[in-house]
């Protein structure tokens, strides 16, 4: 499995390389670059923002910001630990704006909260999303965040230490830390 990544991430540098070189005229590494982590932006988009139409939005949003950065990726660490910061910051952000937004709108109408609730639906994918978030309820922010790089984005710890910003023995007690928490729930 390990062999597999690295090939992916040799791969991804080949494309990185040569989607910085023809940008903004030549989009084809690029196309191929969105296409293969497509599914890994979108996920963690929806577990932090949990609202599939805000998803699609700071997907669209995120894909810019590649297609726009790209030229200044510098390959101190790999495209999709550089991806991962992208989506980690642009949806907790815009979580956080959301948050806010509500909190606004709770204060003039205490129903509304009610009727969001009640349009989540009740999909596989969002009754995860609710188990998770329950789960974790107990963890700060910090280890949320890592948890959810573990388990949603699929994050090696060492991946979660860059994105994070973080030394990996920090990341690591964080990591276990958090998992120690989780285990008492049960």
């Amino acid at each position: 499995m390990n062999r597999n990544r690295q090939g992916a991430d040799a791969d991804d540098a080949v494309l990185v390389a040569q989607a910085i070189e023809e940008l903004p005229y030549v989009t084809r590494a690029y196309e191929i670059l969105v296409r293969r982590h497509y599914r890994l932006i979108y996920r963690t988009c929806l577990h932090i923002l949990k609202d599939p139409s805000e998803t699609e939005d700071a997907t669209q949003l995120i894909l810019l910001k590649v297609f726009n950065g790209l030229p200044r990726f510098h390959a101190r660490s790999t495209f999709k630990t550089w991806l991962v910061k992208i989506v980690t910051n642009t949806c907790f952000t815009r979580f956080q704006q959301l948050k806010q937004r509500r909190q606004r709108y709770r204060r003039l109408e205490e129903s509304s909260l009610e009727q969001l609730n009640t349009e989540s639906g009740d999909s596989p994918e969002s009754l995860w999303l609710d188990n998770f978030e329950t789960m974790v309820c107990c963890l700060n922010e910090q280890e949320k965040k890592i948890v959810s790089l573990r388990f949603v984005s699929e994050l090696s710890l060492p991946e979660i230490a860059v994105v994070m910003e973080m030394k990996l023995s920090a990341t690591k007690m964080r990591f276990y830390r958090a998992l120690k928490k989780l285990k008492k729930q049960l």
